[in-house]
């Protein structure tokens, strides 16, 4: 079993990282924009409500 050099863990580890923060970036980017269609759809529809009484 050969060791690994520091420099090759060091990078191993970087892009683990960067993967776990690129998904917590798109997955929170998609949440706000989820929430964000949820409200303004919630608007509509209440305005809509209220406009056909």
């Amino acid at each position: 079993m050969r060791r690994r050099n520091p420099q090759q863990l060091l990078h191993h580890n970087f892009s683990w990282t960067g993967i776990l923060v690129n998904g917590g970036l798109h997955f929170f980017s998609s949440f706000i924009i989820g929430r964000a269609t949820t409200s303004i759809v919630g608007t509509v529809l209440l305005l809509d409500k209220k406009l056909l009484r």
